[in-house]
């Protein structure tokens, strides 16, 4: 291996024992060679951590640290604080790479030298077959103007993932975000915004170079609504991020409401379909009412053109409880998008 590494390949582990050897053999596998892999065990409380030593005296590159359970962010972060490559590279410990992955971004490094975070595209698969879903770009984009940039990644939640990006190490790792520790659903919002803040030359490829395991077990595919709260803390960080960076014109800001409304919208839908208690889907939306973001930049002073908006501020809950019911009944029926 090269003194000067270029990728560290950065996984942190939490009870992932059935998936861990895979994800770690599909790096081991990668067809370009100049990287190393950073595994932080978080406390896991099965195998994982002996399979991480193991593995460590098996791989002179790769290194292993154990820490008490801490959460995905302050795992990264402490991932990061040891990462010695030019780049920095995140996977979850039940997903995979391609094994071109490395060489392909080492290419596109070699033919867009100014780029700073580079974007990829995801496959979607379950138990090595390939899923019917992916986020693919049309085609290979390559962005130096920051507001487009921002429109582009904070206008499609699809490219909240953190795994998606790649960013040069002396660019990330530089903000204390350890405020934002607790944060355990959407946690990739909060780290974008470093990228976001000091990257300024984008590359997006379109080749499907993450996998992405669907589990049926994971935190954001087993919502548990009867214990559900609603927080707009992330949404409240990005929207002092853009005030403070001045990234945003007036015009910006009102797309930027118009993309929440149809977002809290579909949320009020959610939570109308969800398999809990009339009593607790009120107390929901109840609380969407209180947030912040909904209530001062999502909903304003002024009448929404969205019904379930109007609704939710004049605090008709059961009256949107059913016009939210109907909706997604007329929009099943139909087959057309969710309208309000």
């Amino acid at each position: 291996m090269n003194d000067a590494i270029t990728f560290s390949v950065i996984i942190p582990v939490y009870n992932v024992e059935k998936y861990l050897m895979q994800c770690v053999e599909s790096v081991l596998n990668q067809t370009y060679k100049n990287y190393e892999i950073v595994m932080i065990d978080d406390g896991s409380t099965d195998s994982s951590p002996s399979i991480c030593d193991n593995l460590a005296k098996q791989y002179s590159n790769i290194s292993v640290y154990h820490q008490k359970n801490s959460g995905l962010i302050a795992t990264r972060r402490f991932g990061i604080s040891k990462a010695k490559g030019t780049w920095i590279v995140h996977l979850d410990s039940d997903d995979c790479l391609r094994e071109e992955t490395l060489e392909t971004l080492n290419s596109k490094i070699t033919k867009y030298p100014k780029v700073d975070c580079m974007i990829v595209g995801i496959e979607r698969f379950v138990d090595k077959i390939p899923a019917a879903d992916s986020d693919r770009f049309g085609k290979e984009s390559y962005f130096e103007d920051k507001n487009k940039i921002l429109r582009k990644i904070l206008f499609d939640a699809s490219y909240n993932s953190l795994v998606r990006k790649i960013a040069k190490r002396d660019l990330v790792g530089i903000d204390d975000l350890s405020p934002y520790y607790h944060i355990q659903l959407g946690e990739d919002l909060v780290q974008t915004l470093e990228v976001l803040k000091y990257c300024n030359n984008f590359l997006f490829i379109s080749d499907l170079l993450y996998m992405y395991r669907i589990n049926p077990n994971s935190m954001t595919r087993t919502i548990d609504y009867s214990k559900m709260n609603i927080s707009c803390e992330k949404e409240e960080l990005v929207l002092s991020f853009l005030n403070e960076n001045n990234f945003f014109s007036e015009k910006d800001f009102e797309d930027y409401r118009d993309y929440h409304s149809k977002g809290t919208c579909l949320k009020l839908v959610e939570i109308a379909t969800a398999r809990t208690s009339v009593h607790h889907k009120i107390r929901l939306y109840k609380q969407c009412r209180g947030e912040h973001f909904i209530k001062e930049f999502v909903i304003g002073d002024k009448p929404s053109e969205y019904k379930a908006l109007n609704l939710l501020r004049n605090g008709h809950f059961y009256l949107l409880l059913i016009y939210c019911l109907w909706t997604k009944a007329k929009s099943i029926i139909l087959r057309q998008p969710l309208s309000y």
